[in-house]
């Protein structure tokens, strides 16, 4: 995978003094490069990594006797990871509430852009004609799929902000399907393509109101599910056959007894 590692830039990576935070993204980002990914750390330009360096100083901040503010250093690095962000699969952020404009300005547009592009596509068409070739409907398909990047990068930007702020104990209720996310995304295409397609029950073409419907049940039968599953389990099924082969060893699978 590429992976984007973000440090403080308090102190150098792994900290010549002290650096509890830098110390932990050291050791993360070797462990990371041994097992064979793609690695990019982005901090200050005193570090020492086998990763790929991005220097977003020249030196540890704390050590510099010129910075007065660190947050600018920050906020110009947040921007230059956004700049590049299309390069990774992951981006781990270790700088705190630094980041957290990147994400509300993935909500404030990503959201109305897609939402946007779903209304207009509703406006079009909703359904599908049987036994005709549907052109508008099929102008609104491809209307709602090009708005579905904006409006997902939009709902991650809410769902982070949600997190940090006095959402976070609802927004919480989401991570047991978060933690199976490979499960349930093929749970999904399952699903999916057996109510939809032809080989299973046929309802292509149904309404927007149905899908709506459709997505409402089967993601909150995905969360009980979820929650259930983890509460035995360490890993969803997919997640734990994932773990095994990246690793090349079974980890275990069961939850340990509470005593």
């Amino acid at each position: 995978m590429r992976i984007a590692q973000l440090a403080p830039l308090a102190e150098a990576v792994p900290p010549k003094l002290y650096g509890g935070t830098e110390r932990v993204v050291s050791y993360l980002t070797e462990e990371l490069v041994r097992l064979g990914h793609d690695v990019t750390l982005f901090a200050s330009g005193d570090s020492q990594t086998s990763a790929r360096l991005v220097a977003c100083a020249p030196r540890a901040l704390r050590l510099d006797p010129r910075v007065r503010d660190p947050l600018p250093h920050h906020l110009l690095m947040i921007e230059r990871v956004r700049s590049r962000a299309h390069e990774f699969d992951v981006l781990h952020f270790h700088v705190e509430h630094v980041h957290l404009p990147l994400f509300r300005r993935l909500a404030w547009f990503g959201i109305p852009l897609g939402v946007g592009a779903s209304l207009l596509a509703a406006v079009i068409a909703t359904h599908h004609v049987r036994g005709q070739n549907d052109g508008a409907f099929q102008l609104a398909t491809g209307l709602a799929m090009l708005g579905n990047l904006p409006a997902s990068l939009g709902y991650v930007g809410a769902v982070v902000l949600a997190f940090h702020g006095r959402w976070r104990r609802w927004v919480a209720a989401l991570a047991p399907a978060g933690r199976m996310a490979l499960t349930n995304y093929l749970l999904q295409s399952l699903a999916g393509t057996l109510f939809f397609y032809g080989y299973g029950l046929g309802h292509w073409g149904m309404g927007r109101a149905g899908q709506l419907v459709f997505v409402c049940v089967a993601f909150a039968l995905q969360l009980l599910v979820s929650r259930w599953w983890l509460s035995r389990y360490r890993y969803g099924p997919m997640e734990w056959l994932w773990r095994g082969f990246t690793y090349l060893r079974w980890p275990r699978m069961r939850q340990m007894a509470v005593a």
